[in-house]
Order: C-alpha cells, then structure tokens, then sequence
C-alpha cells in the first residue's frame, strides 16, 4: 500500500511534474483514477486521503456528476480543515468554486475562489494563487464582465510564465481564447487557443487537445474557414470517442452538422444529428 501511495504522489517528471493521478485524468482514464483511488482511502495518510477524496471530485466533475463532485470535496474540505492543512483547504475550496461555476451559481463560485485566493496569497504558493485568478477569470466571464475576466486571466499567465508552469499557462490561455471568442475577437481567440493545443499536446492533455480543436473548429465554421473547421472538429470527435467523454462528443457532433447545413451538406447534417 505505501508503494501505491508513492505511485499515486510522484511527479512524472516527463509530464512537468504532474503525478499518476493527474496524468490518468488528462488520458481519460477516470475509471482506471477512481479505482485507484478507491483502494487508497482510508488505508494510508491523511495527506493520502485528501488527495483521493479531491481526485475522485476531479473526476465526477469531468464527468458532470456534479453532486458526486460536490460529495468528495466537502470531504477533502473537512480532511483539510481536520488535519490544518491550508493548502488542502484553498484546493478544496476552489473545487467546490468549480462546481459552483458549472451548475451558474456564479456568485457562490465567487466566493470559494475568493476564499481559495486568500489561503494561496497567505501561505504564499504562487501557481495556486495564480490558478485561483485564472478561475475567478472564469467566473467573470459569464457574467459579462470581460474586463475584469481579462485582467485576472493575464495575471494567472503572467504567474504561469514565471514559474514555467505549462499546465497553468494552458490554462490561461484556453480561457483568454473563450473571452476573446464572447467579444467576436476571433484572430485573437485562434491566436491563444493554437498557443493552448501546443502545449496541451505537448504535456499529453487529451481532454485539453480536444477542448483546444473544438474551440478552433467552432471559430473556423464563423470564419466560413470550413476545411480548417472540418479538419480540427474531426480530430475533436475522434479523441473524445477515444476518452469516452459524452459530452465532448455530442458538442463535436453539433458543429459538424451545423458545418454541414452551412455547406447545404443537408444529409451530412441528418448523420450528425441522428
């Protein structure tokens, strides 16, 4: 068990220090992470244990089982809270901000990453405060206010940079494309969402290559660029089919027979759409 533990921990140093457990949700593989994890807790630390609780909510999260995510991250809250673990605590809390986020309970998502940022600047971790800003970015976003969106997704960048975080630069640059596309800045908006696919594809984020080729696909179908649109929503469905991700699949499946009725493609639309 302390060798699965170890396993479970240790940065992979060719995935720029993003351990087993992380690397498992970037492949897709969340029944192979939940597994493990399962058998994990409550059998070591815990440290062990938060780290579980919080991968387990990863995974239902990407899965959108939004009350099974809430479920383990209220449980690596109070592990965290128990054991005074800030650090812990703020991922926590910022996990639950996600959730938050994804069910449009804006202002409640506010809050966590407002609490999450605090821990981060007091404890003083730099990536986390910086990745705190990229989801508080977010947050700001869909409610319309793209100015201060901007401003907290150039800080998280900036910080990304700084400490040569590639996922975190990721990161920032995926969301600084979506504000760019809500604002109808679309060479700005392919500009950071090609810089995210190389550096996605580069780390071995799956998911992250499939977010960054139907983002693009979906700028190249208002571009009237269709072959690009085609050759990059292709890619998008082939991957997502490939990491089971269902609702990934149906939004490639949307815009290819949105492409196809632009085109006047009319039976093409009908096979993406049955």
């Amino acid at each position: 068990m302390e060798e699965s533990q170890e396993i479970l921990l240790t940065p992979l140093d060719s995935f720029n220090g993003v351990n087993l457990s992380r690397q498992l949700e970037f492949w897709g593989y969340y029944q192979e992470e939940m597994d493990m994890c399962q058998r994990l807790l409550n059998k070591t630390t815990s440290a062990t244990d938060i780290l579980c609780l919080a991968s387990l909510g990863n995974c239902y999260l990407r899965l959108a089982n939004y009350q099974q995510a809430t479920n383990y991250y209220q449980q690596s809250l109070l592990l965290a809270r128990k054991i005074n673990d800030r650090s812990r605590e703020g991922d926590a809390l910022g996990n639950l901000g996600l959730v938050s986020y994804r069910l449009a309970n804006y202002e409640q998502a506010i809050e966590y990453h407002q609490q999450d940022l605090a821990i981060k600047r007091e404890i003083g971790d730099c990536l986390a405060e910086g990745n705190a800003l990229g989801n508080l970015g977010l947050v700001y976003k869909n409610l319309g206010d793209y100015f201060q969106a901007i401003e907290y997704q150039q800080q998280s960048l900036t910080i990304a940079r700084k400490l040569e975080s590639q996922q975190s630069e990721a990161n920032a640059l995926c969301n600084l494309g979506i504000i760019h596309y809500h604002l109808d800045d679309y060479l700005e908006a392919i500009n950071y969402f090609q810089q995210y696919l190389r550096i996605v594809r580069k780390i071995g984020d799956r998911l992250g290559e499939s977010t960054a080729l139907s983002n693009l696909g979906e700028i190249f179908i208002k571009l009237e660029r269709y072959t690009e649109a085609s050759k990059s929503l292709q890619l998008s469905l082939e991957l997502v089919k490939e990491i089971c991700d269902r609702q990934g699949e149906g939004i490639a499946l949307v815009n290819l027979g949105y492409m196809s009725i632009k085109l006047k493609q009319y039976s093409d639309a009908r096979l993406f759409w049955v």
